[in-house]
């Protein structure tokens, strides 16, 4: 695959899970500068930055309770439904600022929106089947998460250079801002 080594793709890949953050900070920052106005994208991109220091937030408090007997059945519901209702949150917080300030939505705007609502319908997914003994999604629930943020943090990347591009006069086609 483009001359990479297995290793090379596992260190891309754990680069952009490891950064994603940083990396939709920089993306939202440079984007908000480079158009200067308030678009779907901007704003959806501003509530994943806070949905991502959320996430990190919940899952920071919860793991180190893992080992604690005590909380293992709140842990185990908590975990995937914080989770899950976040993301639904996300997408209906981004929908209405969206609708309110009459901003004409994006593709990118709209496939984050989409994939966020899929990382939701896996929580609640993995939930139900752990909660059946099932254990069916254990595999495919990490890595369909993982892979899912790493596709958004490069569709966001991506858009905000390919705007950038187009305001520095470098790229003909027009982004839809």
């Amino acid at each position: 695959m483009f001359g990479l080594s297995e290793q090379s793709i596992l260190d891309i890949k754990y680069f952009i899970e490891d950064y994603s953050l940083a990396l939709m900070a920089l993306a939202f920052i440079s984007y908000t500068v480079s158009v200067g106005k308030v678009t779907a994208f901007n704003l959806t991109l501003f509530f994943a930055v806070v949905l991502h220091l959320l996430h990190q937030y919940i899952a920071r408090t919860l793991l180190p309770l893992y080992d604690e007997v005590d909380f293992k059945q709140f842990l185990y519901y908590f975990w995937y439904l914080s989770f899950a209702v976040t993301d639904v949150v996300f997408v209906l917080a981004s929908l209405a600022c969206i609708r309110k300030f009459k901003l004409l939505r994006d593709r990118v705007s709209n496939f984050l929106l989409i994939c966020y609502l899929g990382m939701a319908a896996i929580q609640v997914l993995r939930l139900i089947d752990r909660e059946l003994d099932i254990d069916a999604l254990g595999a495919v629930y990490s890595n369909s998460i993982i892979l899912t943020n790493i596709v958004v943090t490069i569709a966001v990347i991506l858009m905000a250079v390919r705007v950038l591009l187009v305001r520095s006069g470098r790229v003909l086609i027009p982004a839809k801002e």
